[in-house]
């Protein structure tokens, strides 16, 4: 979607659905989440249920959904599951600079990923009341990044 695209849908006016809630809404993320979720406003976008964790690797997670999935799911009763991750498998990030680089082994992360959303895929499977979808990682810019932290190159 260009941003065109995007400003032109968040102009029109947010019709609340009608009907009874049968999910909840559940977005697994890394630090994305945590600046999206700064802009939900009203009841249907409150009600999203927010796992993210700045810099978590599709591997990590993996590793936190099979230790709390059941738990959150017994919390929540079915759910719709949002996973969206990818960014951190990509990029590297230095706490002290905020600089980003990419990574060089790309390659090795893009199966990595691949390899750890069908692990998440097939432990959903267990859970025929919930349903999951996988959101495309968004292209980003490190240059963009970079440059709103106020770096100079």
């Amino acid at each position: 979607m260009t941003e065109h695209k995007l400003l032109k849908y968040l102009a029109k006016p947010f019709v609340i659905p009608a009907g009874v809630k049968q999910l909840t809404p559940v977005v697994f993320t890394d630090s994305k989440g945590k600046y999206l979720e700064r802009y939900c406003r009203n009841t249907v976008e409150n009600s999203i249920k927010w796992w993210n964790q700045s810099g978590r690797s599709s591997s990590q997670a993996l590793v936190w959904l099979k230790q709390n999935l059941e738990y959150k799911i017994g919390h929540l009763d079915n759910i719709a599951l949002y996973v969206w991750f990818g960014t951190c498998d990509l990029t590297t990030y230095d706490k002290n600079s905020r600089y980003i680089t990419l990574r060089t082994e790309t390659d090795d992360s893009i199966q990595t990923i691949v390899n750890n959303y069908q692990e998440i895929a097939d432990l959903l499977k267990s859970y025929p009341g919930c349903k999951l979808s996988f959101l495309e990682t968004p292209p980003y810019s490190v240059s963009l990044w970079n440059s709103y932290q106020k770096h100079s190159d």
